[in-house]
């Protein structure tokens, strides 16, 4: 026997077309979007399927490396010590799931019960992986011609407003 759903109203779960207006992509292949956004306890309680963990890793990496590439562009003369803070202020858990809240990825996760009750959805590090594994979706559907504006979009003014002695005192390791 099957359980029930639980999770927000199905015309929030399905309506993905705002979500995918505010990331600038438009899936070919929706799956990988609906995959992104379901978290283990949802496919472990509810669907059965495959959930978006193997993803966060492909996305993770991907962010990482546009990151630094980004950063090396920005600061040309900085030294890698300087370049590692920045990157690792920038794809902090904090970070993501600000980045995640601003473009109102919350609503669409696909949680189980129990992280449903646990307000998942305003969680950081479930913001912080879903926007990860969207990363690796875009990629995935677009590659790197749909993942690099993408990144542009949602950091690119973060980037552009670094400043060194602000992020250095920090550690966001």
């Amino acid at each position: 026997m099957r359980a029930r759903r639980s999770g927000p109203a199905p015309s929030r779960r399905r309506d993905l077309s705002r979500l995918e207006a505010r990331l600038g992509h438009a899936f070919r292949d929706r799956a990988l979007l609906e995959r992104a956004l379901t978290h283990s306890s949802y496919a472990h309680e509810i669907a059965g399927g495959p959930d978006n963990e193997a993803m966060e890793f492909l996305g993770d990496a991907a962010l990482g490396f546009l990151v630094s590439e980004a950063l090396l562009r920005r600061f040309p003369g900085m030294d890698e010590g300087g370049l590692s803070k920045l990157k690792a202020f920038l794809v902090s858990r904090a970070n993501l799931a600000a980045v995640s809240r601003r473009i109102g990825l919350g609503p669409y996760l696909r949680l189980g019960r129990t992280a449903e009750k646990g307000e998942g959805r305003r969680m950081e590090s479930l913001l912080a992986d879903a926007l990860e594994a969207v990363l690796a979706a875009v990629h995935l559907d677009g590659g790197e011609a749909a993942t690099r504006p993408l990144l542009g979009r949602l950091f690119g003014t973060q980037i552009d407003a670094l400043d060194r002695a602000v992020v250095e005192g920090k550690d966001y390791k």
